[in-house]
């Protein structure tokens, strides 16, 4: 049986909504991994908004008490910089992506906390090549197979502090659809940054997969 309160699990699976697809904004959905039932979050982002910040809230969909928003800083990377406030507007964390190296290498976001120190990463796991193979959509031009093989190579990140010990993974779920699942590794060790900013910000991985 899941715990009443979401903020005490340690696992969430999250899922983009099939029927978003069809609207003028992504929504995703965060569940119990074994209950998909028990829908903690739903979080959303307009597709055609310059600024695309993310809202996130409690429950089923947007009627629900707001959880999170992260706010879009960027300029230029649309997926770049985001700000992470509570519903009462103190900020909880910032994270930016690191574009040449998650260009030409990994996908890096550094991980800062409320005062602007730096708190951690969030990187892909994976080699060169998985990530030239992703980045250039090389698997997508075979016919057929491709697109299945493609599938395989959507990013799983590690959560590391600042000195490197590793306090969360985001890894995708073997499945005909993405399922992705945040698991908060419980080693003891204190959580770098607000726990309520990493199940936020974790949206962003699928959404910028999504884009890619």
């Amino acid at each position: 049986m899941s715990n009443p309160d979401p903020m005490l699990e340690m696992v969430y699976q999250y899922k983009q909504r099939v029927r978003s697809l069809f609207k003028f904004q992504e929504a995703y959905e965060i569940t119990h991994p074994e209950d998909k039932k028990n829908k903690f979050f739903f979080g959303k982002r307009d597709r055609f908004w310059f600024k695309k910040d993310v809202k996130v809230f409690y429950g089923e969909n947007d009627s629900g008490a707001p959880f999170v928003t992260m706010i879009d800083n960027s300029i230029f990377d649309s997926f770049g910089s985001f700000t992470v406030i509570d519903p009462e507007g103190n900020i909880l964390a910032h994270m930016r992506r690191k574009f040449w190296r998650s260009f030409f290498w990994r996908e890096t976001w550094e991980l800062f906390a409320a005062e602007g120190e730096m708190a951690g990463l969030a990187q892909a796991q994976g080699s060169f090549l998985k990530t030239f193979v992703r980045k250039f959509g090389v698997l997508r031009v075979i016919p057929i197979i491709g697109p299945i093989l493609d599938m395989f190579m959507r990013l799983q990140y590690e959560y590391t502090n600042a000195n490197g010990i590793p306090f969360a993974e985001f890894k995708r779920k073997m499945a005909i659809r993405d399922f992705y699942r945040l698991n908060f590794l419980g080693t003891g060790a204190e959580l770098p940054v607000d726990k309520r900013a990493i199940i936020g910000l974790s949206i962003l991985f699928d959404a910028a997969e999504k884009n890619r």
